[in-house]
């Protein structure tokens, strides 16, 4: 039985997760996360998962601190972004299967990050079939 929106409403949270990998490991660890959260929420995207389409990220030493103004050294890095929308009942243990999930690909990948820049948003999801006649 296949469930349409209207079974659930439109409403879902969407995480948005931002990580430092290494430029040469981006197809690895992209796949590693892929195949481990896509079959509990049914799919994700992710952005610079490959060495042909890198998201770079900018930070300031101290960035992790609140302040009105930085002034530690500017650090450029390779960046992952993980865009995962689930249903508002699944919030929290997606939150858990990321954290997990990266904190595993950071052991097997021996990535060097030490912060994981994570973002939710409520939103509402629409879809439709481009197969169907307009």
């Amino acid at each position: 039985m296949v469930l349409s929106e209207d079974d659930y409403g439109s409403r879902r949270i969407r995480f948005t997760v931002f990580l430092s990998v290494d430029y040469s490991k981006l197809k690895k660890v992209s796949t590693f996360i892929a195949k481990r959260l896509a079959p509990h929420f049914g799919g994700l995207s992710i952005f610079g998962s490959d060495s042909g389409s890198s998201l770079m990220g900018y930070w300031v030493d101290g960035a992790q601190c609140f302040k009105e103004m930085y002034t530690g050294q500017l650090v450029e890095e390779c960046v992952l972004c993980v865009v995962l929308s689930v249903l508002p009942k699944y919030e929290e243990r997606a939150h858990d299967e990321i954290r997990s999930t990266i904190m595993d690909a950071a052991h097997e990948f021996a990535l060097n990050s030490k912060f994981v820049h994570v973002e939710t948003f409520s939103v509402h999801a629409r879809h439709f079939d481009i197969s169907e006649d307009l």
